[in-house]
């Protein structure tokens, strides 16, 4: 599966589809009963304060009618209804436009507009009462910060989706809510509570005896199976879902999961059934010019390729899925870019209008201030005509007055020049300070798409060697290309790390240990026999230190998986990976297997050996064998007190 997504697009775009036909039953029930918990449904006339306005909730449907045709007309019909919805004071209405809103922003690809709208729709639908619209608009929270790469955040709102849909007492809302889960727990590695979610809603269903929800949720399930590359498991559910799809399902849909049931038979190695599946869906897909289908499709047609030993055409296909990667990166890191100054833009507009708007509001009272002052003068002025007698002392006085007066009306005027002035550097500053924050959102993107380019430029390197060595037709140079392509997996999966959990600077070492060591055990054919013993207390690392360790345990996992276990059916790896008091580290990596000898380490010509001794020193530390039972390696040494050495 493509490792860019947090879980199949097919499988994505269903829970897409089922957020909307959620929230467009939510805009055309009817005033729902009040069960004692408060209001649960559209505001009538006594809570709103003004009746309903027909024409918004007809301009809202009819967005949503438009929105996969033409989102721009889409998009203008929303912001009508929402207009129209705010004047009359209609929250119902006006959570039916927001919806119509967001799903368009979804469309275009506008994650961050996506997120802000669903924010503004849940303080509606809170106002409202409502518990099923509240559970729609945290799945749609959870489905725009999956898309930013936030899967924490995005987990703890499908977790509070749930909550309202559970509390809404609708059981297809329910099911809804717990497909929503299911596919929020596979970016946080959570499959167990995935596949749980995912069959209570299928019951769900099954109890309701609706096929087409039943269908969605059985294809959600084949989905967490082949994240989990459990293809016996996935074949018959995905398969159960498609008899349903492919009568009633829409062409794209049809394509995703014929792309799932290729990729499902190509893992399970049978390629006639893979390359059957495979054409129907890279013919859907021409027809729909779904490009963003086509790097998936020619990566089970390379694995096809490759399995029938036309080696030239893998190499050829893996070079266009590489150059079409990079296009479509590059297209969403524009399009990310253009959503941001576009929301910039916005904002500006807005404060300026404000501003003018609270700068014509001084102005006009400042006229009407000095309109009555004018009155006041000329009856003043009237007074001192009619009373002659007392004119001199009056005059006076009226003189002094007026003296007073324009003093302190230039007071007023040097002070409102010095609020003004100040006001225009403060508004410079937040220009630049805002300016800024845009440039360092920029950068932060880059960086991951770096991350993410060079982990696909490793696996790139991986597929290559291996292809090389099929070549090559010699066994002891495949073994040398297998563990070159073991060297570059532990590359590239601290690139991935760094990817999926979003953090430049540090890295989980303990989730990153047990991924590399679950990888070699399954490359050797071991993960059923041999089982991994982890003690991990160092839990964060930076790049330049994990590279070189990552390296080094693929060295040590690999000595004891090839050596250590042969003709025994059960066998325990060991890692420690600890910080001691002093602040250096300690790393233990044992078996219970066949020993190593102390010579092996120190001498010989094993190009593994000496590697490892070279990572070692590169880390600032160093390595020794223990003497005992099986073989355990030792290194101390210190990551983070001083610039690692290059290595040599």
């Amino acid at each position: 599966m493509n490792t860019a997504s947090f879980c199949s697009p097919a499988v994505h775009r269903i829970l897409i589809s089922l957020l909307v036909v959620g929230s467009c039953f939510f805009g055309a029930s009817t005033v729902l009963a009040n069960d004692g918990r408060g209001s649960e449904g559209r505001v009538t006339p006594s809570n709103s304060g003004r009746a309903n306005d027909p024409t918004a909730r007809a301009m809202a449907d009819s967005a949503l009618a438009l929105s996969d045709r033409d989102p721009g007309r889409s998009m203008t019909f929303a912001l009508s209804a929402i207009d129209k919805a705010r004047r009359a004071s209609d929250l119902s209405a006006l959570h039916d436009g927001l919806n119509a809103k967001r799903y368009v922003h979804y469309l275009r690809g506008e994650h961050e507009l996506l997120l802000q709208t669903s924010m503004e729709a849940l303080r509606v639908a809170q106002d409202l009462g409502n518990e099923r619209a509240m559970g729609d608009d945290h799945g749609w929270m959870s489905v725009a910060l999956m898309e930013l790469r936030q899967p924490e955040k995005a987990y703890q709102h499908a977790q509070r989706s749930l909550d309202h849909m559970r509390a809404s007492n609708d059981s297809v809302a329910l099911a809804r809510g717990l497909c929503d889960m299911s596919n929020a727990c596979l970016p946080v590695n959570k499959h167990g509570e995935a596949i749980m979610r995912a069959t209570e809603a299928i019951r769900i269903y099954e109890a309701l005896h609706d096929s087409s929800g039943s269908a969605f949720t059985q294809n959600l399930m084949g989905g967490i199976l082949m994240d989990q590359k459990r293809w016996s498991d996935a074949l018959p559910t995905l398969l159960k879902a498609y008899r349903y799809i492919a009568k009633h399902g829409e062409d794209t849909e049809q394509c995703w999961i014929e792309r799932d049931i290729a990729m499902t038979y190509a893992g399970l190695g049978r390629w006639t059934d893979a390359e059957h599946f495979l054409k129907l869906a890279e013919t859907k897909a021409h027809r729909l010019n779904a490009v963003r289908e086509y790097p998936s499709l020619l990566s089970i047609r390379m694995d096809m390729l490759e399995a029938r030993g036309e080696v030239a055409q893998a190499l050829l296909l893996a070079r266009q899925c590489l150059a079409l990667n990079d296009s479509l990166i590059r297209a969403d890191v524009a399009g990310r870019i253009a959503t941001m100054n576009a929301v910039h833009d916005v904002d500006e507009q807005q404060n300026e209008i404000e501003r003018l708007l609270a700068a014509n509001t001084e102005l006009t009272t400042k006229v009407e201030s000095a309109k009555a002052q004018g009155r006041w003068w000329l009856l003043g002025f009237g007074v001192l005509l009619s009373i002659a007698a007392v004119a001199a002392f009056q005059l006076r006085f009226n003189r002094r007055a007026v003296q007073r007066l324009r003093d302190k009306n230039q007071q007023i005027r040097e002070l409102t020049e010095q609020v003004h002035a100040r006001n225009m550097d403060m508004q410079r500053q937040q220009m630049r300070l805002t300016e800024t924050m845009l440039s360092e959102e920029e950068k932060d993107i880059l960086l991951k798409e770096i991350h993410h380019r060079v982990k696909n430029n490793l696996q790139v390197v991986n597929t290559l060697l291996k292809l090389q060595a099929i070549h090559l037709g010699d066994p002891k140079l495949e073994g040398i290309f297998d563990e070159a392509q073991g060297r570059v997996r532990s590359m590239a999966l601290v690139h991935e790390h760094i990817y999926k959990v979003g953090d430049l600077s540090r890295v989980n070492v303990k989730a990153h240990v047990l991924a590399l060591a679950e990888g070699i055990l399954q490359s050797h054919g071991l993960d059923k026999k041999v089982r991994i013993d982890l003690q991990v207390t160092y839990d964060k690392a930076s790049v330049e230190t994990l590279i070189p360790l990552s390296l080094l345990l693929n060295e040590l996992i690999t000595n004891s998986a090839k050596h250590a276990f042969h003709g025994r059916e059960h066998g325990v790896i060991r890692i420690v990976l600890r910080r001691l008091p002093d602040g250096s580290c300690e790393l233990l990596v044992s078996d219970d297997g066949t020993g190593l000898h102390h010579d092996q380490l120190c001498g010989g010509d094993s190009f593994g050996m000496d590697l490892v001794n070279t990572l070692s020193k590169q880390v600032n530390g160093s390595i020794r064998l223990l003497k005992g039972e099986g073989t355990t390696f030792e290194l101390s040494f210190r990551s983070e007190e001083r610039a690692l050495r290059a290595a040599s």
